[in-house]
Parts: structure tokens; sequence; C-alpha cells
């Protein structure tokens, strides 16, 4: 039996909303042996209510998805997958748009069945978080993600 390990870098938002460092970042992961990086893909307004205190911290570091398009293609151009956990339902589209490889769904999201399923629809690998979650929690985001995904053509 053979096994496949993937090394997905986690870039996550260390690059602080700067497109450069989420770029260098990247490609200093591979460099250094990833195979893969992984960013967080939000937009505010999705993330939090406008009254949270880090409401307007989140929105300055979000990329617009024009930014994520031409981050995304420089990456991937350089032969490195992204992956992208994804925050919302515009987070997806914009992450799909870019030519994300697969996303990761955070586990406050794993009752979100809307989310689940657009993003089982991708036909991309999907990462489900499961931190925190019950067995039955997981179960049924799995089941959720598998049906979609037998029902593409």
């Amino acid at each position: 039996m053979t096994v496949r390990v993937e090394l997905i870098a986690e870039i996550a938002n260390a690059h602080q909303g700067d497109p450069a460092v989420a770029e260098s970042l990247a490609l200093a992961a591979a460099k250094a042996g990833a195979d893969a990086v992984k960013f967080q893909v939000y937009f505010a307004d999705e993330l939090l209510v406008e009254r949270h205190p880090r409401f307007q911290h989140f929105r300055r570091q979000a990329f617009t998805p024009q930014v994520w398009q031409r981050l995304l293609g420089a990456i991937r151009g350089r032969g490195v997958r992204v992956y992208c956990d994804v925050f919302g339902p515009r987070a997806l589209e914009a992450a799909a748009s870019a030519g994300a490889d697969g996303f990761k769904i955070h586990s406050s999201d794993l009752g979100n069945e809307p989310l689940l399923e657009a993003a089982a629809a991708q036909g991309r690998p999907i990462f489900l978080a499961v931190g925190g979650s019950t067995a039955s929690e997981i179960a049924r985001a799995a089941a959720i993600v598998a049906r979609e995904s037998r029902s593409r053509p």
C-alpha cells in the first residue's frame, strides 16, 4: 500500500493584509519543501457583525476577489497547490474563482449545509475541521459533502 503525504504550509492570515507578504510567505514555504499552502479567505461582514470589536481589523486584512485571483495565480503558476479556508459563500466563490485547489471548512461551519453543499459542488478536495464538534455533527457534515460530491456529473 502506498501512503501519500502532502505537506501543507499554513499561511492563514500571517500576511496581515499585504498581498506581497502573502506571496512571499507562500513561495518561501514551497522553497522549504511544502507541497501546498493554505490561506484564510474571508470578508469581514461574513465573519463578524459590524459592531464586533475586531470587525475593522478583519476588514483591513481581507483581500478583494481580484487580489485573490492574482495571488493564487502567481503561486499556482510556480507549481504550488493552494488550499483555502473559506468563511462564507462569498469567500468560497472568491477562492473557487481564483483557482483554489481545495477548501477547508472551519468546525464552526460544520452545520452550515449551504456552504458544505456549495464547497462540495466545486469538485475539489474538502477538508473538514472538527475541533470541538460532536461525532454526530462530523458525520452529518461528512454525509452532506459525500452526497453532494456523488451528485456531480
